[in-house]
């Protein structure tokens, strides 16, 4: 039978495995229970692929369209960030964290729906 290396063998000569178990073991390890806290990985994930993107696309957007000065396009998003954001975190710590998770998808779901034309 062939010998399988362990994190944390002394034999072991790069730390992972010589198999394929070892990456699944890895990756195992990185990932979540399954369930809601996979859930909100998942999002977490994908939330921030897209506000990167997003925002990335509208600062090259705004310094090409409308053309506002540098200062107006970075103090503009940071102050709207930090007065939404501390009231909101208040109102999120009252009910809980599952709550305002589920409450706060269900409302970044439905706001750009409402926002689209027919």
């Amino acid at each position: 039978m062939r010998n399988r290396w362990r994190w944390g063998s002394p034999r072991s000569p790069g730390g992972l495995t010589d198999t394929m178990d070892g990456h699944r073991l890895a990756v195992s390890r990185l990932l979540p229970p399954t369930g809601l806290p996979r859930a909100i990985a998942y999002q977490i994930v994908m939330v921030a692929v897209g506000s990167g993107t997003f925002l990335s696309g509208g600062v090259v957007f705004f310094t090409e369209v409308p053309r506002p000065h540098l200062v107006q396009i970075g103090t503009g998003p940071s102050i709207a960030g930090v007065v939404t954001s501390l009231p909101l975190d208040m109102v999120a710590d009252r009910p809980g964290g599952q709550w305002s998770w589920a409450v706060g998808s269900l409302c970044a779901t439905v706001t750009p729906a409402a926002n689209t034309r027919l």
